[in-house]
């Protein structure tokens, strides 16, 4: 979680999302602050916020509505591109990329990562009042801070794969199924051919 007490702005980093490229750029230009547990839950709690820091620092999350005056923003990205992208920044290939590696996958890291195991983006989003998407994330963050900030992409996690390469028709369709509510909610749809 990143955060400008002065402009009363916070940002939620959602895993596979460009969260790193975000955060660069509100720490370099835009004056935010990493949430740090130790110094900082006195403030927060003065500002009437509440978070759970399961997921680390850089993945905290609101755990109630920001105070009245705060804007939060946070991000979310196609689902099966989002984990593919996990796929292939953890596991390196070594295990096929299949429905029961997804169920596995969420299983395992649940607490840290996912705290609703039928939504990637569980992070904040609920109390978020702007998204921002990876498909247009330039524009998005620049609305969101009302004005241009230049995003570096830097930390791409995805290797040399597509979708279509990756998803059978079984894992294509779990995700569809798992994600159902989250997917529709946002617009998704099967970024493939």
């Amino acid at each position: 979680m990143y955060l400008n007490y002065e402009y009363k702005m916070i940002y939620i980093a959602n895993p596979k999302t460009a969260s790193v490229a975000v955060k660069n750029v509100l720490l370099e230009h835009l004056e935010f602050e990493q949430y740090c547990h130790r110094t900082q839950q006195s403030i927060m709690e003065a500002f009437g916020l509440s978070v759970d820091v399961a997921g680390g620092s850089h993945h905290v999350r609101l755990t109630a509505p920001a105070p009245d005056g705060w804007t939060v923003a946070t991000g979310v990205r196609n689902h099966w591109k989002t984990l593919l992208s996990w796929w292939t920044a953890h596991e390196q290939f070594e295990e096929p990329f299949t429905w029961g590696w997804i169920d596995k996958w969420i299983r395992e890291h649940q607490r840290q990562y996912f705290p609703d195991p039928n939504r990637l983006f569980r992070h904040g989003d609920e109390f978020a009042d702007t998204i921002l998407r990876v498909e247009h994330l330039q524009e998005d963050l620049d609305d969101w801070v009302g004005g241009h900030v230049p995003l570096r992409r830097d930390n791409g996690s995805m290797k040399q794969i597509t979708v279509d390469e990756a998803y059978d028709e079984e894992a294509r369709q779990y995700v569809a199924w798992r994600f159902a509510d989250e997917i529709q909610e946002y617009g998704y749809e099967w970024p493939g051919s």
